[in-house]
């Protein structure tokens, strides 16, 4: 917010919102019991009147967990409310989700909802809830989709997400009604996926990138990896406050190297994985444009596009993709099979014939009227140009007897 001389108090230009159901991961001002919109003033923080030098922040001094009485002069009525809401500590995590949000939004619209988009922040409990509140919906309709793990410093998870990420559909239920689905439900898109990695990718994320390419499940796009591969559970704090780490387990790669006697190697430590699209972000522009999220788009669309722009192979076959489903199966019987009975209609169904019915008997209306009107002309020119046939005969008739 910023102070406004004209209204006399801090015009609010944005609204932190997080997760609106939870009171430590949702915006103070995004609360349904705040009512608080962009472009309302705040005037006063616990009766407290604001200045230009009497900022917010300093009024929030020392409030979090606390509940504050908001003084709000309401943009779209003109009126002066009290609201109260409580303070946070940190807008970390519902900065983070905004971020994400706006994120898979622009995947989806770049992409014309082709590709899904979902991050992992580490390699343990979070990461884990992450990946499995976006993962059903991200990788509907067969999406291919963009794994980020930027900013991932390991864990102990990436086995369990790639029991998943390696499955491949076995069968499709076909509905009566509808567009098939892929059995089982949470097998990603046959056509690859993509995970996008940065410098700052270490240690059990590594691993799940490296195994990215190693078990060719998609494509690997950014910068080369940190190249910690190496299990660290064990610290000791020196004598001028330094910390001492101590590797305790090393990781064995299953690696194609030269060495025919020994190819059991760790590749990854101090090396980092090596991107398939290597791609470098500018500092100077990270809050503005994401090259590596844009490369990991087209690379998605490259995916997508062999394997036709449309459609995703099931057993060596094309599956048409939702939209293309919707439309066939409206201009073709939706059930193949004359065992069946004919699904009765919806109610929509029914009132699109009916309206369309209404429709074409009004145009038929229309066009007998038109007609009726037509042949009324037409007999009323007729009858005058035999009127002044008549006429002119009888004037001809009356020189002639003259």
């Amino acid at each position: 917010s910023e102070w406004d001389d004209s209204l006399g108090g801090y015009e609010i230009q944005s609204i932190v919102k997080g997760d609106p159901w939870s009171s430590q991961n949702s915006g103070s001002l995004y609360r349904a019991s705040a009512d608080i919109q962009v472009g309302d003033v705040l005037g006063a923080i616990n009766r407290v009147r604001l200045t230009p030098e009497k900022t917010p922040g300093m009024l929030l001094y020392e409030t979090a967990g606390r509940e504050v009485l908001l003084s709000v002069l309401k943009k779209d009525s003109g009126d002066l409310v009290a609201t109260r809401t409580r303070a946070l500590s940190q807008e970390l995590d519902p900065r983070y989700r905004d971020c994400i949000n706006k994120r898979t939004e622009y995947v989806h619209k770049t992409s014309d909802d082709k590709v899904g988009y979902l991050h992992l922040s580490d390699m343990e409990r979070l990461g884990f809830s992450q990946f499995w509140r976006s993962y059903q919906t991200e990788s509907i309709n067969q999406r291919v989709l963009i794994i980020d793990l930027r900013g991932n410093g390991g864990g102990n998870i990436s086995a369990l997400l790639l029991q998943t990420l390696t499955q491949r559909a076995l069968a499709m239920d076909v509905p009566r009604r509808g567009s098939p689905l892929i059995y089982p439900p949470r097998s990603p898109s046959s056509v690859g996926m993509v995970a996008l990695v940065d410098e700052n990718t270490g240690s059990d994320a590594e691993l799940a990138a490296h195994a990215f390419q190693k078990l060719e499940i998609g494509s690997v796009v950014g910068e080369r990896t940190w190249g910690g591969l190496l299990a660290v559970s064990r610290s000791d704090v020196l004598n001028d406050g330094s910390v001492l780490s101590m590797p305790t387990q090393n990781v064995c790669l299953q690696d194609d190297d030269e060495n025919e006697h020994n190819n059991l190697t760790n590749s990854v430590e101090n090396t980092g994985v090596i991107p398939d699209v290597e791609v470098k972000r500018a500092p100077g522009n990270m809050n503005e444009v994401d090259e590596q999220l844009d490369a990991a788009i087209r690379e998605a669309l490259r995916l997508i596009g062999e394997n036709s722009s449309s459609s995703s192979n099931f057993f060596g076959k094309a599956v048409p993709a939702a939209k293309e489903q919707e439309v066939s199966m409206s201009n073709t019987s939706p059930w193949a099979f004359k065992t069946f009975a004919k699904f009765p209609p919806t109610l929509a169904e029914e009132l699109k014939k009916i309206v369309k019915a209404l429709e074409k008997t009004s145009d038929d209306s229309v066009d007998e009227n038109d007609k009726k009107t037509t042949d009324t002309k037409e007999k009323k020119k007729k009858k005058k140009v035999t009127g002044v046939a008549v006429k002119k005969k009888k004037s001809v008739e009356d020189d002639a007897n003259k």
